[in-house]
């Protein structure tokens, strides 16, 4: 068998027919998406809404997120998860790059009801249970030992997750 096992957002492609299938979705329809399946042999496709076919099963995909690939759904439910709650981190981090330097913006959170967990095993929480200090700009400071990363955040998001803490 014929085997490709791409990404497309954390989709993943295990067989020819899985992909072809994809490839007849329509594309995100979220203004200004970026999102790309690369193939190894070099070739993209724009990122496909994952709602368009039978793949899911009645009412698992939300209404608001029906048209969009997953990546942009993601970061969209991101936005409403932190519109909700004061526990979303965002910061900026720059690096030297063969290219020059290299700024992202990285989207963290936990629990603002337990930042600190003292009863569950370290493996099992964010970052190992690491110890972290979180200056917002806002003035609040915070310190966690569950802090879980989403990613970086993509281009065309960066408007909606302005840079609202430093970890110190």
């Amino acid at each position: 068998m014929n085997r490709i096992a791409e990404v497309q957002g954390g989709q993943f492609f295990t067989n020819v027919e899985a992909f072809e299938k994809f490839l007849m979705l329509p594309p995100c329809k979220q203004e200004g998406c970026q999102a790309v399946t690369d193939l190894r042999d070099g070739r993209k496709y724009a990122g496909r809404a994952w709602d368009a076919g039978k793949q899911f099963i009645e009412g698992a995909y939300p209404d608001e997120r029906k048209g969009l690939c997953h990546l942009c759904a993601y970061w969209l439910e991101m936005e409403r998860a932190d519109a909700k709650r004061t526990s979303g981190v965002v910061v900026q981090r720059e690096y030297s790059t063969s290219e020059g330097v290299k700024v992202e913006r990285w989207h963290y959170s936990y629990d603002e009801d337990e930042p600190m967990v003292s009863t569950q095993r370290r493996q099992m929480l964010g970052h190992g249970g690491a110890h972290w200090n979180i200056e917002y700009y806002d003035g609040r400071k915070v310190e966690t030992n569950n802090l879980w990363c989403q990613s970086t955040i993509p281009e065309w998001f960066l408007d909606r997750f302005p840079v609202n803490a430093k970890f110190v």
